[in-house]
Parts: C-alpha cells; structure tokens; sequence
C-alpha cells in the first residue's frame, strides 16, 4: 500500500500490550471541539520510533487519514473532516473514524506541517 499524504497529529499516551511485536499503544486525539478520541493501535501504524513499554511516554505520533472536506470555523480557523479508516482502518475505542479536526493538526509524511 502506498504510503498516505496526510496524517493527524495524535499522543501516544502509553504501551498497552503483553507482546513485544508490534505491540499496541494508547493514543489520543483532540478534536475541534476539543472531545478527546482515544485508540489503541499497533506501534508501528502511528511511530516511526521502535515503541516498547520501557518508552518514555507520552509522545507525539500521526494517524494516516484522508482529508474529506475543508471548511471554516466562525472564528475563520481552518477544519478539516478527515477519514482515519481509508489507509490502515485505525478506528477509536468507540469505533468512529470521521472527525472534525483543525487544519494545522495535519502533517504530511515525515511531520511536516500540511
């Protein structure tokens, strides 16, 4: 699979896992709303660090996702409503997986800002 263009800023918040490989972390978004979307995935989808519980937590990591429009908000911020499913299926804990995002919590590939 291609590596995807844009992701979402998330906080790997701690290692979640008994096995070592590939392990699952715990990891938080904060929407624009400010309701905060946890997650738990595998350490490899949202760190190019090597992840393990003898980590220091927390640290910054990105969720792949796919822009599906870009809007306003009243105060004239720029949001996006992204798509986590489409590149790797990474869903919360609450199974939702479009969210309402400010525009500068997306990077592209490598962290740059997007």
């Amino acid at each position: 699979m291609a590596r995807p263009a844009v992701a979402v800023r998330v906080t790997i918040l701690r290692w979640v896992s008994d096995d070592p490989w590939p392990g699952l972390v715990e990891c938080q978004l904060a929407d624009r709303d400010g309701r905060v979307w946890r997650f738990v995935e595998k350490g490899p989808v949202v760190s190019d660090q090597s992840l393990g519980a003898e980590s220091k937590y927390p640290q910054p990591g990105v969720i792949a996702c796919q822009i599906i429009g870009r809007s306003r908000d009243a105060s004239g911020r720029e949001t996006a409503e992204i798509d986590t499913e489409a590149h790797w299926h990474v869903e919360s804990v609450d199974s939702v997986t479009r969210f309402e995002v400010f525009a500068d919590q997306l990077v592209a590939p490598g962290g740059a800002k997007y």
